[in-house]
């Protein structure tokens, strides 16, 4: 039996009269306090697993047709009978769904992935490159493209999927409206990827704000689908003077912020990095 390391720390799923959820029905985790909590689910019969923390996505309301499962110190844990591959957590108000992990076995040792984006890509491509080896890369990014340009080269991929998709699109559009149906139509065709990743945009114009919106929005409802916040995170000396664009945009600013998201669900998934004590957790509290 492994054994737990000391970092770790396990929150008790209670009910609302107090009493303890067994740990075999549900069991959320940190593997250390730098990374993001954890949350298994039928330990026993089918386990699934997700991520929270920086792979949460914010929902506007709970769905329909959750059930409360149990309080942690995280928050209020829902399911929802209709998806077994859906996980709500809400705290303080606020609601997120957190990422769903495939099985560690249908994550290779050298994943796959495309990235399609605008100019923020194209100017960082080799710097993305190089910060993912053992990956394999295609990377398709084109100076001054809309979402609507991200639907051909997302339809073209084809079957089999690979299993990472990141979408860079945004911040060239100017309506709101238009950029959630071509976002939609993104999504529709790449859904079946192992993670879909939208990044959000960072520019000057007001509509910015309302397309980092629909990002929500629509990624929302993915069970697989999780939001680098590249608008939240980009540090503003980082910037030329459009506000938009890097003032070295081959360096390596937008890579170390998209890398790790990457590297790190990649590891989880395997049962490593975020989730390198599940299974001895699971075998402490579970037996």
């Amino acid at each position: 039996m492994p054994a737990l390391p000391s970092s770790a720390t396990i929150e008790p799923l209670r009910l609302s009269d107090g009493s303890c959820v067994a740990a075999a029905a549900a069991l959320v985790y940190r593997c250390d306090p730098a990374f993001d909590p954890m949350a298994v689910l039928d330990l026993q019969g089918h386990p699934r697993r997700f991520i929270g923390g920086r792979y949460a996505v914010t929902l506007a309301a709970l769905p329909p047709d959750s059930q409360a499962l149990g309080v942690t110190g995280l928050g209020r844990l829902y399911t929802v009978p209709t998806d077994p591959r859906a996980l709500i957590v809400e705290a303080g108000g606020v609601i997120q769904r957190w990422l769903a992990l495939p099985n560690p076995t249908e994550v290779p040792d050298h994943p796959t992935a495309t990235l399609i984006g605008d100019s923020i890509l194209d100017g960082a491509a080799g710097s993305v490159a190089a910060r993912l080896p053992g990956w394999t890369l295609s990377i398709d990014g084109v100076i001054g493209r809309s979402s609507a340009g991200g639907v051909a080269p997302a339809e073209a991929l084809g079957s089999p999927l690979p299993d990472v998709v990141v979408v860079e699109l945004g911040v060239n559009d100017h309506d709101a409206t238009l950029f959630r149906a071509d976002a939609e139509r993104i999504l529709q065709v790449v859904a079946g990827a192992r993670l879909l990743v939208w990044v959000t945009a960072h520019g000057p114009d007001p509509v910015t704000d309302a397309i980092d919106q629909e990002i929500v929005n629509v990624m929302g409802p993915l069970d697989n689908g999780s939001i680098a916040d590249w608008n939240r995170a980009v540090p503003p000396e980082a910037l030329s003077s459009d506000g938009l664009h890097l003032r070295d945009p081959s360096g390596a600013v937008f890579p170390d912020f998209l890398g790790p998201c990457l590297v790190a669900w990649r590891l989880a998934a395997r049962g490593l990095g975020p989730d390198r004590c599940g299974a001895a957790v699971a075998a402490a509290v579970v037996g």
